[in-house]
């Protein structure tokens, strides 16, 4: 019973919205073969039959557990610039529940990380709907 119990709280980040995947058809039209999408965190139901044409990273991995903007940003923001043909960051509701949940962030540094993000030069607000922001960063 307490499997069964445990498990319901992960239907906040490993279930999505139909507003999450319409996010992420929306990145894959931007994004540009060979660009970097990089989630929040993992799951994201992004892999489809175009996952060949990009490099899929989570901010997750790019930044170690240290999810603080004054770290985290920059990892996230050069690691795209250096990417040839730049790319996509994806913010939806789920990754941001699942990094809540793991402890490896909270609410309130997660939004510091996306304000850090959005004031970068080349970020530009690309989708946004009610469960996802993606922001296009060129190179």
């Amino acid at each position: 019973m307490l499997i069964v119990t445990g498990r319901f709280g992960n239907a906040r980040y490993d279930m999505f919205t139909d507003d999450e995947m319409s996010a992420i058809a929306a990145v894959q039209g931007i994004a540009q073969p060979g660009s970097a999408i990089i989630s929040a965190a993992n799951p994201t139901p992004w892999r489809s039959e175009g996952y060949l044409d990009h490099r899929y990273r989570t901010i997750d991995d790019l930044c170690l557990k240290d999810l603080a903007a004054a770290t985290c940003g920059p990892a996230v923001y050069d690691y795209i610039r250096h990417n040839p043909a730049g790319g996509v960051v994806l913010l939806t509701r789920s990754a941001e529940a699942s990094l809540v949940l793991q402890g490896t962030t909270t609410a309130g540094e997660f939004a510091e990380l996306e304000e850090w993000l959005t004031v970068q030069d080349g970020v530009e607000l690309a989708f946004s709907n009610a469960d996802a922001r993606a922001y296009k960063v060129a190179r």
